[in-house]
């Protein structure tokens, strides 16, 4: 726990953590956001822009994680990404954009699409995942 002294407060440290199908348990270390989408540009006859037009909204997530367990065979156990894919809830007891519903229409549900396993003979194993949310929340479609 912080103790934070002065004459301002500061958002201090993260509290984010997430859920999904064959992710493991962990503690939180970082969190990265990012808000973007698609813009379009009109210009008129002198060049100049006359009208931006943004769409497509994108959210974008980078968690790093390490791996946790009651005992040292759990938490290696945890040491996994989930399926390409996967949704996953994210939470954040701070209330940030993290969580929520997303731009428009999302369920606040984010979509893993890689991560990365770190190991080395001197650190603990981190876990990056990489997660985007768009404004439509695209559901998974059941092969016929």
């Amino acid at each position: 726990m912080s103790l934070q002294k002065g004459t301002v407060g500061v958002a201090w440290s993260t509290s984010v953590g997430a859920t999904a199908s064959g992710m493991g348990t962990f503690v939180g270390q970082s969190a990265d956001y990012t808000r973007g989408g698609e813009e379009k540009k009109i210009r008129g006859l002198d060049g100049v822009t006359v009208n931006r037009t943004f769409f497509d909204g994108l959210e974008k997530l980078t968690l790093e994680v390490i791996p946790t367990g009651a005992t040292v065979a759990l938490a290696n156990t945890a040491s996994v990404l989930p399926a390409r894919g996967t949704d996953v809830a994210i939470t954040d007891t701070t209330g940030s954009p993290l969580i929520g519903t997303g731009e428009v229409d999302g369920t606040g549900f984010w979509m893993f699409l890689e991560g990365t396993i770190k190991k080395s003979t001197d650190n603990e194993i981190r876990l990056t995942f990489q997660l985007e949310r768009s404004e439509k929340y695209l559901k998974t479609i059941v092969a016929a």
